[in-house]
């Protein structure tokens, strides 16, 4: 078995300090499964989680789902520009009809990191 075959996927249904999710990761990497053949989904995300797993493990690929849960001009913040550093940051817009939070998600990462995604099963 070659773990460059596999394909992993996480769910995180809270992203705070990133300490549960990088801890997974680890699991999967010390089994030798590419940093590049890991994705992360998560429901709701903290700038600073994301960052805390991005510093240990760049080279995954993690989805936010609902642009975060910015519903309202007041949820986005200066979340989009502390996140812009991020490389494969990617946000799901299902369920999101903010079009300022769709705006500044396209002005801070461009349509390459925006996906649509559902929650039906």
């Amino acid at each position: 078995m070659n773990p460059n075959d596999y394909y992993v996927f996480i769910t995180d249904p809270m992203l705070a300090t990133g300490n549960s999710l990088i801890e997974a990761i680890r699991l999967y990497v010390l089994k030798g499964i590419p940093q590049e053949n890991i994705c992360c989904v998560c429901m709701i995300s903290a700038p600073q989680g994301i960052e805390n797993v991005f510093a240990k493990y760049p080279d995954i690929k993690l989805i936010i789902a609902h642009i975060g849960r910015a519903y309202h001009t007041n949820d986005v913040g200066d979340a989009f520009k502390v996140l812009s550093a991020a490389p494969d940051l990617m946000f799901d817009f299902c369920a999101n009809t903010c079009e300022f939070a769709m705006t500044k998600l396209l002005e801070s990462f461009g349509p390459k990191h925006a996906m649509f995604g559902s929650d039906f099963p």
